[in-house]
């Protein structure tokens, strides 16, 4: 098989393997901007702590750091430093949050049982912190720390919404993308832009995946301002949109990098795989490996995670 004609495999291969379970993970990974006055509050109220620099949420509105997605993050010293956290800001409920999520993937990644998620979250959620309801839908819906259980995450959407959550608003953006009905892909497009001027980068990226077809600049600005924030998925998709098989810009290239680098699977395998044939880079066995194995462990990890 050409060079060519594998990477165009490799890239179809993502659009029917990876592009939906990127999707589904990007809408995880991208909690919307909830507007919660005591939330807000409870952010602002302390500053940057090590226990945000661990274990914040990336796009949780109440979060003061931009975020570790749950894959990449350092579960043991997340956890003992949001225990510290909270015993040392007890009404503190972001800290309380971070502990919450980084004990049950440490308890996760370690093969020990921890049963008081769903019962810690829904009671931040019942103070006020709107954004643990949707993470409950979240989990709830796919299998991420909790069993996949479609009536309790039925029931914590309609919390979230409830709550005034624009995460949860944002949530029926993307499910609507898929219908038939132009009318109600417009509401859904209409959704989505909403969030991404609240600043998700979760929104961000599918927004600017969306309007580049009508719009390059309008598209490309809002993949960078996305990627620039931290988004592997927007990384990904802005190396899609710039580059050709075997022609890869160097600014492509580095966006691809970077996404590798933050464990995005379909930029691990993509990357892997040009190193491997050398095209549009120089072929480099070393590099092409060291992505494969990245791509090995990450799987591992997601599989501990959903175990």
């Amino acid at each position: 098989m050409g060079g060519v004609e594998k990477e165009r495999n490799v890239r179809c291969f993502w659009e029917s393997n990876f592009r939906p379970v990127l999707f589904a993970v990007s809408i995880l990974a991208a909690q919307i901007f909830d507007t919660t006055q005591s939330a807000a509050d409870n952010a602002q109220t302390i500053g940057k702590n090590l226990c945000d620099v661990l274990a914040a949420v990336p796009d949780d509105p109440n979060a003061v750091t931009p975020g570790v997605y749950i894959w990449n993050m350092k579960a043991e010293k997340a956890y003992r430093a949001c225990g510290d956290a909270v015993k040392q800001y007890p009404s503190v409920d972001r800290f309380k949050f971070q502990l919450q999520i980084s004990k049950a993937i440490f308890f996760k990644l370690t093969g020990r049982k921890y049963s008081d998620l769903e019962n810690g979250l829904n009671e931040l959620g019942k103070n006020g912190y709107n954004h643990a309801y949707f993470m409950l839908y979240e989990y709830f819906k796919t299998g991420y720390l909790l069993p996949v259980n479609i009536t309790k995450m039925e029931f914590y959407s309609k919390k979230a919404k409830a709550s005034g959550s624009y995460a949860a608003q944002a949530e029926e953006g993307y499910l609507e993308l898929k219908s038939q009905s132009k009318k109600i892909v417009k509401i859904a497009v209409q959704k989505i832009h909403r969030a991404a001027r609240q600043g998700n980068s979760g929104a961000q990226a599918t927004y600017g995946m969306i309007v580049w077809e009508y719009s390059e600049i309008e598209g490309s600005r809002w993949l960078l301002k996305s990627a620039r924030a931290g988004n592997p998925m927007a990384m990904y998709f802005y190396f899609l949109k710039t580059s050709e098989p075997g022609q890869i810009p160097e600014t492509s290239l580095n966006w691809l990098t970077k996404a590798a680098e933050s464990n995005h699977p379909a930029a691990l395998n993509y990357l892997s795989g040009i190193y491997e044939v050398g095209r549009g880079v120089p072929k480099n066995s070393t590099l092409s490996k060291k992505y494969k194995n990245k791509l090995k462990a990450l799987y591992a990890v997601l599989k501990l995670l959903t175990g």
